[in-house]
């Protein structure tokens, strides 16, 4: 074969192998659903799907429910990469950092049959300003929220501070419509919460939002329970994603 044609494939098969190893799965395996319901039990939440999507009402009660559960049983601290994921784990160590707890409650909604997405936040780094070059740099702070879609749309969850993008006038706020209300300081939530710990107390708007990116620069994953392929573990230095989600970038 010419080498030009391998040239030109090589270039070409690059992208899609990279893609491939770096997407990420967030589908529950026989073994997740398996200890979600003992989750679901011990934590006195619905046993069926579709009462929870009875009204709008009934689906910002699990989640609140859901949410405190979480946030509650699942103690801040460090985990193994990979663990990431891992439900199992959760269950038998009850601990974990703001992505844990993330991708533990996309898991449960997901088996509740609620449409979800990964919400990474680039924060401002000390005496700067958040920017997407903040991705390429060690030590930029960051943190990881969801965001569930509700029968009256989109709306953010806090995995640190037991928040949800819910106004006063019951309307549904994503992510960003919530940075929105923090930069004109009109934020007034429905549900009282614990501020302690919430992310904007001292970053205040000054943040990026970006979809479907579950690891960054200096701090990325690499393990079976995050990637849906694991055929090249020489592509660590690359984000794991969801490249379906990616899209609601655009």
């Amino acid at each position: 074969m010419p080498t030009k044609r391998i040239l030109y494939i090589t270039l070409f098969l690059l992208p899609l192998i990279i893609i491939v190893c770096n997407n990420k799965s967030v589908i529950n395996s026989e073994e997740d659903k398996q200890y979600i319901k003992v989750f679901a039990k011990n934590w006195k939440l619905s046993s069926s799907a579709d009462s929870v999507h009875t009204n709008f009402e009934s689906e910002i009660q699990l989640v609140r429910n859901l949410q405190d559960s979480v946030i509650a049983g699942i103690k801040h601290d460090q985990l193994p990469h990979q663990a990431f994921g891992n439900v199992a784990y959760y269950y038998k160590n009850h601990k974990g950092l703001c992505y844990d707890r993330a991708v533990l409650m996309e898991k449960m909604l997901d088996y509740y049959g609620f449409p979800f997405r990964h919400v990474y936040l680039s924060l401002s780094p000390n005496g700067g300003s958040a920017s997407f070059l903040g991705l390429m740099q060690r030590g930029t702070p960051s943190h990881a929220l969801l965001e569930v879609k509700t029968s009256k749309g989109w709306m953010a969850i806090g995995t640190n501070a037991n928040w949800i993008g819910l106004s006063n006038g019951n309307e549904a706020l994503t992510t960003e419509e919530v940075r929105e209300k923090l930069k004109r300081r009109s934020l007034k939530l429905k549900y009282t919460f614990d501020d302690t710990h919430v992310f904007w107390k001292e970053k205040g708007s000054d943040f990026i939002v970006i979809y479907g990116l579950y690891s960054r620069h200096g701090d990325f994953f690499n393990n079976t329970n995050s990637r849906t392929a694991s055929i090249l573990p020489a592509l660590n230095f690359l984000p794991d994603y969801n490249l379906r989600m990616l899209l609601y970038n655009l």
